[in-house]
């Protein structure tokens, strides 16, 4: 999936559950693509704190950016890992 800065959410959402089925590490309760924005990453998904950094590396990664692996402890909700 090609993502653009014009991707809705639910774009956004498959495009994170094409990154998880890449990482082994990484067991959600829900799909991404289930989860509205307000959900909680921890409770709601299930994603611990490895997670939340195997998730950050796989975004890492896919899009071939560097980012500062400090923005994973603002992740609380869905909507926080779209940003």
């Amino acid at each position: 999936m090609q993502l653009t800065p014009n991707s809705n959410d639910l774009e956004i959402l498959s495009w994170l559950d094409e990154v998880v089925a890449e990482i082994d590490d990484i067991f959600l309760r829900k799909k991404f693509c289930d989860c509205s924005p307000s959900d909680n990453i921890n409770d709601d998904l299930g994603l611990d704190s490895l997670g939340r950094i195997n998730l950050f590396y796989g975004i890492i990664d896919a899009f071939n950016i560097e980012v500062d692996e400090a923005a994973v402890e603002f992740w609380v909700f869905v909507k926080d890992v779209l940003t």
